[in-house]
C-alpha cells in the first residue's frame, strides 16, 4: 500500500533505535484526542460499483474535514485526499498494482486508488471497506505530516529490516484508521456486532503478514487498530517508538 516508496529506500546503517523527531516526536502525536465526527454511510448493495464508489468517496469527504480540522489544532495543513477506482489490476502511481492489495496510496497524487473487484464487492456493507478507506487515508496523514518522507530516508542494513520499517508503517496506518472509525462510531448507527466481526476478521486474516511481511501479523494489526478505535488519539498510534514484538 505505500505504492513506490519502497523503491526510494536507503542503504546504509543500522535503522532502529529511531532518532528522527519526525517520526517519534511528529506534531501528529501532540494534537489530542479527535472530536466526535458526524459521517453518515451511504448504501451499498453487492455487485453495485456505481454505490460503492458513492460510499467511499463519502467516506473520504468526511476523513478529509475530520484530519483538517484535527490537525488544524497543531498549525498542521491538512490538503484533502482523493479517491480513485480500478476494476482490475494496472498501472497506477507508475507502477503496477501489486498482488494481494485492495488498495495503494500515491503520495505524489495525493490520491489512493481502490481495487473494486468481486471480493470486495461481495461484501460493500462490511465495515472491512470502511476500514481499507480509513487505513490508505492513514498514509494520506503520514504523508502530510511528513512521516513517510522521513521513514524512506532512514538507512537501513538489509531486508530484514525494510521489512520491519514497512510494518511500522502500515500498523501505524491501521492504527490511525482506528482513530477515524472511533471518532465517527456513533454516527454510523452500526450494531456493537459490527466491529467485534471486523476485530476477529482483523486477527483471523494474514493479508498484513502474507505481504512479504511487509504489514505486520493479524494479531498487531488488529492491536494497533483497537488503540486508535479507543483512544481516538494518534499519540497511541507512535509505532516508531514501539517495541520490535508490537511491531512484527
Amino acid at each position: 500500500m505505500r505504492a513506490l516508496l519502497v523503491s526510494l529506500l536507503l542503504l546504509g546503517g543500522t535503522a532502529y533505535p529511531v532518532d528522527d523527531p519526525v517520526l517519534t516526536g511528529n506534531l501528529l502525536y501532540r494534537a489530542g484526542q479527535m472530536a466526535e465526527v458526524d459521517c453518515p454511510e451511504k448504501t451499498v448493495a453487492v455487485g453495485d460499483r456505481d454505490r460503492t464508489r458513492r460510499y467511499l468517496r463519502s467516506l473520504v469527504d468526511c476523513m478529509n474535514a475530520a484530519w483538517s480540522a484535527h490537525m488544524g489544532k497543531v498549525g498542521v495543513p491538512m490538503p484533502p485526499a482523493g479517491v480513485g477506482f480500478v476494476n482490475r489490476p494496472e498501472v497506477r502511481c507508475g507502477v503496477m498494482w501489486r498482488q494481494g492489495i485492495q488498495g495503494q496510496y500515491c503520495p505524489a497524487d495525493r490520491r489512493f486508488d481502490v481495487l473494486l473487484d468481486q471480493r470486495l464487492l461481495a461484501t460493500p456493507h462490511d465495515l472491512s471497506t470502511f476500514l481499507l478507506a480509513a487505513h490508505e487515508y492513514g498514509h494520506h496523514v503520514q504523508h502530510m505530516t511528513g512521516i513517510l518522507w522521513a521513514e524512506v530516508n532512514l538507512p537501513t542494513s538489509g531486508q530484514d529490516e525494510e521489512l520491519e520499517r514497512s510494518r511500522r508503517v502500515e500498523l501505524q496506518s491501521e492504527c490511525l484508521a482506528g482513530v477515524f472509525m472511533g471518532s465517527a462510531w456513533k454516527s454510523l448507527n452500526r450494531p456493537a456486532a459490527d466491529l467485534r466481526n471486523l476485530r476477529r476478521m482483523m486477527t483471523l486474516d494474514d493479508d498484513g503478514g502474507g505481504i512479504n511481511g511487509s504489514h505486520g501479523s493479524p494479531r498487531n494489526r488488529e492491536a494497533w487498530f483497537t488503540r486508535g478505535f479507543e483512544s481516538r488519539d494518534a499519540k497511541s498510534c507512535n509505532t516508531f517508538s514501539a517495541n520490535e514484538p508490537r511491531v512484527g
